[in-house]
């Protein structure tokens, strides 16, 4: 028997800046707890008191605490992803390549207490799929800066 998954996705999109900035803030309040006290600790009450908006505000958006980590998963995979194409685009492989080494150290190294809480999290089942697209997007992104090379 299966047991059921609880809901990954957002209940709904932000569509005004305040909107976004309330979003925004709330996964921030998730990803500092994660950094201070570990998955554990991050309870839709605990977000929302970090993120000092009210309970239903964050209901609002997120059904549970598994769909504030998946916003946090994506925030932060969709950060590394721009770092790596900024870097992919630079003119010399060289650059290209120190730059795209340093965004990888900087995802893991600029905040590594939430990078080490993220890794066990992402090991999930249920962040399989999205585990599998992230880094299908980071060979990509790879292989597009070597192939632009004549030395590669």
């Amino acid at each position: 028997m299966h047991a059921i998954q609880p809901p990954l996705t957002p209940r709904k999109a932000p569509r005004q800046a305040r909107s976004r900035a309330l979003v925004e803030a709330i996964v921030e309040a998730t990803a500092r707890i994660f950094e201070r006290e570990g998955a554990a600790a991050c309870t839709t009450n605990a977000v929302a008191e970090t993120a000092g908006v009210s309970i239903g505000s964050l209901y609002q958006y997120f059904p549970n605490r598994h769909a504030l980590t998946a916003a946090l998963v994506a925030r932060e995979h969709e950060s590394l992803l721009t770092a790596m194409h900024t870097a992919a685009a630079r003119p010399e492989l060289a650059d290209r390549l120190d730059d795209m080494i340093n965004a990888a150290v900087d995802y893991e190294f600029s905040r590594p207490a939430l990078a080490r809480t993220l890794d066990v999290q992402e090991a999930a089942p249920e962040f399989l799929a999205d585990q599998q697209e992230t880094l299908a997007a980071l060979h990509a992104c790879v292989a597009s800066a070597l192939e632009l090379s004549d030395t590669a």
